[in-house]
Formats: structure tokens, C-alpha cells, sequence
């Protein structure tokens, strides 16, 4: 669970489900693992993801407040979780395996895998993992949050455009 007290915690538990929100996030960074076939090789450090959530939260409040909306949009949601899960790096080998590089990017690739994910449900449309498109976004977003300057407001935009894409293929 989150092991964080103090003023911001406080004042940000009074307001949002942060307890809910971290559950959620780590059942689904738990599910990718186990999807990915590496749960006897990576974990989730808790602690971290604990700071991550605290850090999306507080960042989305500064959002409400500096735009004055009620409301976040899930594009906005979905972007502000994995930067924050990026910039934390919850999740961490428990055995360094020299040869094998694609565990020194497990973030990257459990979150390109976790945002890929909520997009094609939020667009309620069925991932079709070995379709070539389907694969060449994954694995373009792997590639831009592995190597490629990112933020929380590209993110949205990619997200957003997405969205947009599947609600104008479904109108035609």
C-alpha cells in the first residue's frame, strides 16, 4: 500500500480515491508483467509506484485548478499515469540478466503495453495484438518512451489522436 503521509497526501486523500487509483494501477502493471512472462524476473517496488500515483495526483489537481474544470478527460488521465509511472520506474528487476536489454526497459515496455491497452478499451474495440498496425504502434510508443523526449501533454495528444482516429474509422 501507499507508505506516504504528510500535508499533500492528506489534503489529496480528502479529495480523490488514491487508494483506488494505486490498486487499480498496480493490478494492471501486475497483469502486464504476468502477460509478458516475467514475474519471476521483474516486481513492482510499491514505494515507487506509491510516489508515482501521489505525483499524478498532485499534478492532475494543479490541473484543475490552474484550468478550472470539474472533470479530467481520459486522454489527459491515461498520459498523466504513465508519465508519472515512467518517471518513477516502479517496476525493477529482482536479477540483473546482463544479455537480455529488454529488462533494463521494462517500464517502457509495461507501459507502452498498459496505455496500448486502456486506448483500444476506451475506443471499446477488441486489441488485436498480431495485426502488423497493431504491432507497429506498440511498438513505435516503446520506441518514443525509450528513447524519445516525452511529456504529459504529447502523451495526450497521441492518446487523443488515437481516439479520434477510431471514432472517425466507426463513423464512415
Amino acid at each position: 500500500m501507499i507508505a506516504m503521509d504528510g500535508e499533500n497526501y492528506s489534503y489529496l486523500s480528502s479529495k480523490y480515491d488514491i487508494a483506488g487509483r494505486y490498486k487499480k494501477i498496480l493490478d494492471q502493471l501486475q497483469n502486464v508483467i504476468k502477460q509478458l512472462g516475467v514475474t519471476d524476473i521483474v516486481r513492482v517496488n510499491e514505494d515507487l509506484l506509491g510516489k508515482a500515483i501521489i505525483d499524478y495526483f498532485e499534478d492532475i489537481d494543479r490541473l484543475k485548478d490552474f484550468e478550472e474544470i470539474e472533470r479530467i478527460c481520459v486522454s489527459k488521465i491515461y498520459a498523466h499515469e504513465v508519465y508519472w509511472i515512467m518517471r518513477r520506474k516502479p517496476i525493477q528487476s529482482e536479477s540483473i540478466v546482463e544479455e537480455d536489454e529488454r529488462w533494463l526497459y521494462i517500464n517502457e515496455m509495461a507501459c507502452a503495453s498498459l496505455l496500448v491497452s486502456k486506448m483500444f478499451e476506451e475506443a471499446g474495440i477488441e486489441p488485436k495484438p498480431g495485426l502488423p498496425k497493431t504491432k507497429e504502434f506498440f511498438h513505435l510508443l516503446f520506441y518514443n518512451l525509450k528513447y524519445r523526449k516525452y511529456t504529459q501533454q504529447s502523451l495526450e495528444l497521441m492518446t487523443e489522436a488515437f481516439l479520434l482516429g477510431v471514432l472517425s474509422a466507426k463513423s464512415t
